[in-house]
């Protein structure tokens, strides 16, 4: 069944290349049925990689507000450890949180939507 499948790239496929085949396995009857999704070129797959590896990943959140009350609400916050820092700026003055935590768009939207917090954003 694989062959089968794989008979109707073999006009897109070069000898000598190399090719990372993206594939469904299924049991059919006792048998593994092999659907291929898509084929991709090796190359392809490297430069995806290479360009993945110069974006900037932000994994820290400033934040800011003016209100007591919002810090301690972000202090009860649930939030889960990781690699990223959270940072509050509250009447001129940064506080660091103690520890690292998960940080991403959720968290930081979530935290907009606490009362009285000006800005949260991600660097």
């Amino acid at each position: 069944i694989f062959e089968a499948n794989l008979r109707k790239y073999r006009d897109m496929l070069i000898i000598g290349q190399s090719y990372v085949l993206g594939a469904n396995f299924t049991d059919d009857n006792g048998q593994i049925r092999v659907e291929i999704k898509k084929v991709y070129h090796l190359d392809e797959i490297v430069k995806f990689e290479s360009s993945v590896k110069n974006l900037i990943i932000k994994n820290n959140l400033m934040i800011t507000t003016s209100s007591i009350a919002a810090v301690q609400a972000i202090k009860e916050l649930d939030i889960t450890s990781g690699q990223g820092t959270i940072i509050i700026c509250f009447n001129d003055q940064k506080i660091k949180l103690p520890g690292k935590y998960s940080i991403n768009d959720i968290l930081a939207e979530n935290i907009r939507k606490i009362p009285e917090i000006i800005s949260a954003n991600l660097y």
